[in-house]
């Protein structure tokens, strides 16, 4: 045997034999797989006798079996070239040997059950039934937490965010992609890595499916913060995105060895993944920016790693080089957008400079929900509402209300700048809209009787007014 662990040509079966051996098997199909490791021979050391046999039609391919991999089996002239015993040897036309080695995956003759891709949806949905237990032990209902999420939570559990990234914390580029907003979110984007990631896996191998995972993540996280700073940002959506362009990158490279039941197969699922993926692009909230960041990165990742696994030792080399550098490259683009963007250049000033994030808690997309569930429950007569269901809602309401007063007494007036005092009036308007809107609903979930029609109009005018000045801080 060669130093490489590759064959040596004096090792290396003849066509001969191996047509014997296809010949000899009592099974439907013979799988060079199980041969190799019940004989004790090399399993590279196959693939040219078959190749050249498949070549002169003396044996065909069969149907691929999980665990198994490809079979193959006799053809009738394979049959009758021995029958015509030794003198008469089977007319195998030679094949010019090839420059690179052949890509195995292409039959798939390895293939290993799914643990990768499995482990990653588990460890999903782990972290978001941990979330749910923080964010009820904080006080928040777990309903609401299903629904809508709770930016708190999010925080705790590893999100990004412009303010997160600022003060050091470039772990939660990565940590965003375990962290999902609603029960809706995880299961939309669980149920296309469980089609995408299992598929991804049994083509690349599970530290390579791994390695794309992470990179396109960790790419669409960055995209993301530096193009829409003021985004919070969670999902796995980008990762999987990954995943679903490294299925058509291995479809690219090879798609002239593929068999057409095979590429329809795979076409049909990349479809259906691609297609889900667009709709959840298209949803309200969610950014196209970790798609298509991740997309990309997945993509050209797959395709490093498929030049790492296939070529030279110097191209091994660079591809490898190249692939390990994709989280770096991302991670400086971000670093140059967060230095050179107007975005970031007003999210780098003074904490004092910039006061959205002191009521960014109390913005119309976190408020309407709670006020929501609490103007249905006010239709309901007093004595026909749940104790338990009042004590909920009234719960959500009084913590928004408390982070409202909170916020207006941190945003009192201080020296600076004309700028700066606007913007923090404006902010402290906001907050003290917030206090006054949320004490009246307060009271009405207080009261033995249901609102009358002024009361309602009343609350509905600090509704209003609250949000009004909320896009009024928003563009300035």
């Amino acid at each position: 045997m060669s130093t490489d662990g590759e064959a040596s040509p004096a090792d290396r079966p003849t066509p001969q034999q191996v047509l014997g051996w296809i010949a000899a098997s009592t099974a439907s199909a013979w799988y060079p797989s199980q041969f190799s490791a019940a004989a004790g021979i090399s399993r590279d050391s196959l693939d040219e006798p078959l190749g050249e046999l498949r070549g002169a039609e003396l044996i065909r391919i069969v149907d691929w079996v999980r665990g198994r991999g490809q079979g193959y089996a006799i053809t009738p002239d394979g049959k009758a070239a021995l029958l015509s015993g030794p003198r008469e040897q089977p007319a195998v036309a030679p094949i010019p040997a090839p420059t690179k080695p052949e890509p195995r995956a292409v039959e798939l003759v390895q293939f290993r059950t799914p643990i990768v891709a499995p482990a990653l949806l588990l460890a999903n949905v782990l972290w978001y039934m941990i979330g749910a237990i923080l964010a009820v032990r904080a006080g928040v209902s777990l309903k609401h937490f299903l629904l809508h999420g709770d930016l708190d939570t999010f925080t705790r559990l590893g999100a990004v965010s412009a303010a997160g990234l600022l003060r050091g914390e470039w772990w939660r580029l990565a940590t965003c992609c375990f962290v999902h907003g609603s029960i809706w979110h995880l299961m939309l984007n669980m149920v296309n890595l469980g089609m995408v990631g299992a598929l991804a896996e049994v083509l690349w191998g599970r530290w390579r499916v791994f390695v794309i995972y992470a990179a396109a993540g960790f790419a669409g996280s960055c995209l993301t913060m530096a193009l829409a700073p003021a985004a919070i940002l969670v999902g796995a959506s980008g990762a999987i995105w990954g995943l679903a362009t490294s299925i058509a990158a291995w479809m690219l490279v090879i798609r002239r060895r593929l068999r057409r039941d095979v590429a329809r197969e795979l076409a049909r699922r990349l479809t259906f993944g691609f297609a889900l993926g667009i709709g959840v692009s298209l949803l309200p909230g969610v950014g196209w920016q970790a798609h298509l960041g991740g997309a990309i990165a997945g993509f050209a990742t797959a395709l490093l790693l498929y030049a790492a696994r296939f070529t030279g030792r110097a191209e091994w080399a660079f591809a490898a080089t190249i692939s390990l550098l994709v989280p770096a490259l991302c991670l400086g683009g971000l670093h140059r957008a967060m230095l050179s963007s107007p975005a970031w250049e007003r999210l780098r000033q003074p904490r004092d400079a910039d006061p959205t994030p002191l009521v960014l808690a109390l913005n119309p997309a976190a408020v309407t929900p709670v006020v929501n569930d609490a103007r249905y429950l006010l239709m309901v007569t007093p004595s026909k509402r749940t104790p338990q269901r009042l004590a909920a809602v009234r719960g959500e309401v009084a913590a928004l209300w408390a982070k409202a007063v909170e916020a207006s007494k941190r945003l009192e007036p201080i020296p600076g700048p004309p700028e700066l005092t606007a913007n923090r009036a404006k902010a402290k308007a906001f907050a003290d809209a917030r206090v006054s809107e949320l004490s009246r609903l307060l009271g009405m979930l207080d009261a033995k009787t249901m609102p009358d029609v002024e009361t309602w109009r009343s609350w509905g005018q600090s509704h209003r007014d609250a949000d009004r000045l909320w896009h009024e801080l928003e563009k300035k």
